[in-house]
């Protein structure tokens, strides 16, 4: 996972939780087909899993799942719109990438307006987290 942020988080004894998305339809997103490289998102690798209900982790949470993100207690949802230009240092977004579009729709659909919001990221209070 990409994530230098997971990271930072884990580095100053943060408590974090990374995400990707399972259930969104990648293959467009793929350049080479049906070959997955050690560089490709996180998303497009586990999306294409076989069978999903073998993936178990313990800091990793399927985004599109809100029953499986409502049980890790975080408080709050930040989606990066694209983490690989941000983590460039890329002074303007010139392209969200695909999952956050649909992540963001349907926590919109869902919870509402995100708490805060830029070019870069959306951050959503989740529902019932314990505070």
């Amino acid at each position: 996972h990409f994530n230098i942020y997971y990271f930072y988080q884990h580095f100053h004894h943060k408590r974090v939780i990374a995400g990707y998305a399972s259930n969104l339809d990648l293959r467009s997103t793929r350049k080479a087909g049906d070959v997955i490289y050690g560089n490709s998102s996180i998303d497009i690798v586990l999306s294409a899993a076989a069978d999903k209900s073998k993936l178990k982790f313990r800091n990793l949470v399927d985004l599109t799942d809100q029953k499986a993100l409502l049980k890790t207690r975080a408080r709050y949802l930040v989606l990066h719109k694209n983490l690989l230009a941000e983590e460039r240092g890329e002074k303007k977004l010139d392209e969200v990438y695909f999952p956050a579009l649909a992540l963001e729709k349907m926590y919109r659909k869902e919870w509402g307006e995100p708490l805060f919001q830029d070019p870069w990221i959306s951050v959503f209070k989740i529902p019932m987290a314990s505070e």
